[in-house]
């Protein structure tokens, strides 16, 4: 049985940056079984304080799933696409990517969801910067920025980009020059602690990683520091913070030794890190970029491979201090030296991801939801009960305040056991006297008997309608049904001559089973006797009078309201 510990983390999804919270930061927040049995109700408790929107999807996306890739080669206007940025807004989605090879950035709009095909633009180079690498468009105080790095030797520097009130204005752009001893600096990622924003990059040609410090504002230049090598880094490209438990952990590919190194800054990006190398474990290979996320109280990684245009995943099973365990997914979406892997954003029931090729196309990633859920979704904060009509592993995700700065997403996955199958065989009759052995089966954890009978085998002699329910080790339940009648010998004629032989219609059963009425009528429905079973039968007579040689319909009735029997029997004289 699979379980998931209590959940103590959520995902927040912010307008142009991912981070993992600590508890004391989480506000959504649901209670759901670890396991349900298949077609039973299930109630999720909503434990959330307060939010503007809710957003439940029972049968959603999970990144244990298998993802679906698809190139996306109409993209128009990139150029060696390297690093991605998506951001939300009021608006829809704005991903922007840096073109490698001539420097220019591309922005492409998607109006409703990622799935929707986008509006692209190229806007054009900036500041004369080529090999344009890493990129983090973020909002702050109402105003839009975008910071990126790029250059080779002296060129290297680190470039403001000021939209305004929205991403979708034309930026202008600023060379902040090369801070922090910059040298073809790859990946860019910032994040603010407090008033304070810090930004990371790392340095291909020099190994190192420098740290930029905006204690003045965005608008202002940063303190720039170069940190040397930390974590026996080889030719680092790729750059992935993470919030976790109150202390900062920096995850960094390592293109020239295929590995992965981890930093760690303990409770602020201000501290001087240590590090460790943890190795690729034979599937990373020219690994370039990396994004991780929490998803349903497990945290996840993915890995670009440059030159065997694969999709790794990697997953902490012991906790963000542990070591990964690898896995290669292949080539998802016909990746071509893939460069970039933006940001993972839960929408709805689906994650979605791009990654930039190097053949001037992006992949879409997209993880799918399944569709065995009663309900799919809901939006009010407290859903109705939902059911699974196919065993496995689902995704419950709450979703509050969708596009605001207080977005949260947390989720759960909960067991879907199939009920087991029982039965107690068709409907039959016993011939009277005689027993029958019923059994649904053995092995299950409790049986309750219509009879008050708990165990496997009951032992029958009467008729009867009898019910048993089971239960097995996972608590999952099924009933079953068996009718039973007596097979009661019933004579199909009488001669009632006087001879002694065959004079009376009876029967036998009932000289020891009492407790029926016999009713007999004649072909037009007129009743010619009525008697209980305990008495001597019928003698062929109404009125005391014989009736004539004919065929007499019969029904008997009884005491506890089962199914009569009909029939008919005849008179020979």
């Amino acid at each position: 049985m699979i379980t998931r510990n209590q959940i103590k983390h959520v995902v927040i999804y912010t307008t142009g940056f991912l981070f993992i919270t600590a508890d004391a930061y989480s506000q959504a927040a649901f209670s759901v079984p670890d396991t349900v049995c298949i077609r039973d109700s299930m109630q999720v408790v909503n434990l959330s304080p307060t939010a503007r929107t809710w957003f439940w999807n029972f049968c959603s996306a999970s990144l244990d799933y298998m993802p679906l890739g698809e190139n996306m080669d109409a993209t128009g206007q990139v150029n060696g696409p390297a690093f991605i940025s998506v951001v939300r807004t009021g608006e829809g989605y704005y991903a922007f990517i840096t073109n490698h090879v001539d420097g220019t950035l591309t922005r492409n709009y998607f109006a409703g969801t990622l799935n929707d095909p986008p509006v692209t633009v190229n806007l054009g180079s900036v500041s004369g910067i080529d090999h344009l690498e890493g990129i983090q468009v973020i909002e702050h105080s109402g105003s839009w920025y975008g910071f990126m790095v790029g250059g080779i030797g002296s060129s290297s520097s680190i470039i403001r980009l000021d939209f305004g009130t929205s991403p979708g204005n034309l930026p202008a752009t600023t060379n902040l020059g090369n801070l922090g001893e910059l040298s073809y600096p790859i990946d860019l990622y910032m994040y603010p602690e407090g008033t304070v924003w810090t930004g990371l990059t790392v340095n291909y040609t020099t190994s190192t990683i420098t740290r930029f410090v905006f204690s003045g504002g965005l608008a202002n230049p940063p303190v720039a520091e170069n940190l040397g090598n930390i974590g026996n880094l080889n030719k680092p490209c790729g750059i992935q913070p993470v919030f976790d438990n109150g202390n900062w952990y920096v995850f960094i590919t390592n293109f020239g030794s295929n590995t992965l190194s981890r930093l760690d800054f303990s409770g602020s990006l201000l501290n001087t890190p240590v590090g460790i190398n943890l190795g690729g474990s034979g599937d990373l290979y020219s690994p370039f970029d990396l994004t991780i996320i929490r998803d349903c109280e497990q945290i996840y990684g993915f890995v670009a491979n440059h030159y065997s245009n694969e999709l790794v995943r990697f997953e902490f099973t012991d906790g963000i201090t542990g070591m990964p365990v690898f896995e290669s997914l292949g080539n998802v979406g016909d990746l071509y030296q893939p460069h970039g892997i933006s940001n993972i954003f839960r929408e709805n029931d689906r994650l979605y991801m791009l990654t930039g090729n190097i053949n001037n196309t992006l992949t879409r990633l997209f993880f799918q939801p399944c569709s065995n859920a009663s309900l799919p979704y809901s939006t009010e904060r407290d859903p109705p009960k939902v059911t699974y009509d196919i065993p496995g592993i689902y995704n419950v995700s709450l979703a509050i305040d969708e596009g605001l700065p207080t977005q949260q997403t947390v989720c759960k996955d909960v067991v879907v056991f199939n009920n087991p199958v029982i039965s107690l065989g068709n409907d039959t009759s016993l011939v009277p006297g005689a027993s029958l052995i019923l059994s649904p089966g053995y092995g299950f954890r409790n049986y309750a008997w219509s009879t008050g009978a708990n165990d496997e085998e009951i032992t029958v002699t009467e008729p009867g309608t009898y019910l048993v329910e089971v239960t097995d080790t996972n608590g999952c339940k099924a009933s079953a049904q068996i009718n039973i009648e007596i097979s009661l010998d019933i004579p199909r004629f009488i001669t009632p001559n006087g001879d002694g032989f065959n004079d009376r219609w009876e029967i036998p059963y009932f000289r020891i089973h009492p407790g029926a009425v016999i009713t007999i009528y004649d072909r037009n429905g007129k009743k010619i006797i009525s008697y209980r079973g305990e008495e001597s039968g019928w003698d062929g007579t109404y009125l005391g009078k014989p009736v004539k040689a004919d065929s007499y319909w019969y029904i008997i009735t009884f005491e506890d309201n089962s199914k009569p029997i009909t029939g008919y029997v005849s008179v020979v004289r």
